[in-house]
C-alpha cells in the first residue's frame, strides 16, 4: 500500500485476492514487455538546454535596477 498507493492484494474491481504472475528485472525483459504493450523501448530525446533566467532586454534590466555585472551573461 505505502509502495503503490493501492492494495496489491485484492483487486479494486471484483474484491478478489490477487496473485503475483512475473517480477520483470532484466533489461531484456522489460524491453520485450514494452514492445509487448506498444510502448516505445528507447528513452525520450533531451530537450536542449536553456538560457539562464536573465532578461533579454538590457532596458529592462536597467529599469528593475539589476546590477551591472548582469551584463556579463548577455556575451554568448
Amino acid at each position: 500500500m505505502r509502495s503503490f498507493k493501492i492494495d496489491v492484494q485484492h483487486c479494486s474491481n471484483c474484491g478478489g485476492r490477487m496473485k503475483l504472475r512475473a517480477l520483470v528485472m532484466t533489461t531484456a525483459s522489460i524491453e520485450r514487455y514494452l514492445r509487448w504493450l506498444g510502448e516505445r523501448v528507447d528513452p525520450p530525446v533531451l530537450a536542449p538546454a536553456r538560457d539562464p533566467p536573465y532578461f533579454k532586454s538590457q532596458m529592462i534590466r536597467r529599469r528593475l535596477g539589476e546590477p551591472a555585472q548582469a551584463e556579463l551573461f548577455d556575451a554568448h
